[in-house]
């Protein structure tokens, strides 16, 4: 049975990337990545709650580090840094704060039965990005 939850896991993984790849849009290429995982949650709350929400043992952490060096492309973070004029270091950051952002607003999707509207979803996302932006931006002039 674990093997099955193994390969269920991967294959779900695998669905994801390839979901979130259809999705991008190059001129707007990390938040476009935030949209995709919401209306992925939204258009199949199963596989999200499966991957994300169950505990996995494909998936053990014992910080965020470990998370985002389990779960995340670097080529996200090298991307922001090169976009945004910033350090990798200070990218990951950004990158980690949304993730955690996106990751409750497609929960909040999943566990609501009132059917959220996505455009007003897709607001708070761009909202928590200029925030966290205006943050990180802060840190890298105080260094």
């Amino acid at each position: 049975m674990e093997g099955l939850k193994t390969d269920l896991y991967e294959r779900t993984r695998a669905f994801f990337r390839e979901y979130v790849a259809a999705h991008l849009e190059k001129d707007n290429f990390f938040q476009s990545t935030g949209k995709s995982y919401l209306y992925l949650a939204k258009e199949e709350p199963h596989l999200y709650e499966f991957y994300f929400l169950k505990k996995s043992p494909n998936r053990i952490c014992s910080s965020l580090e470990e998370l985002y060096q389990q779960e995340c492309s670097l080529s996200v973070a090298e991307h922001l840094a090169q976009e945004l004029s910033i350090s990798l270091e200070s990218a990951k950051k950004l990158h980690l704060h949304m993730i955690i952002y996106n990751s409750g607003i497609a929960s909040i999707q999943i566990a609501s039965s009132f059917g959220l509207d996505m455009k007003e979803l897709e607001q708070q996302l761009q909202m928590a990005y200029e925030a966290f932006w205006v943050k990180i931006r802060k840190e890298e002039e105080n260094e």
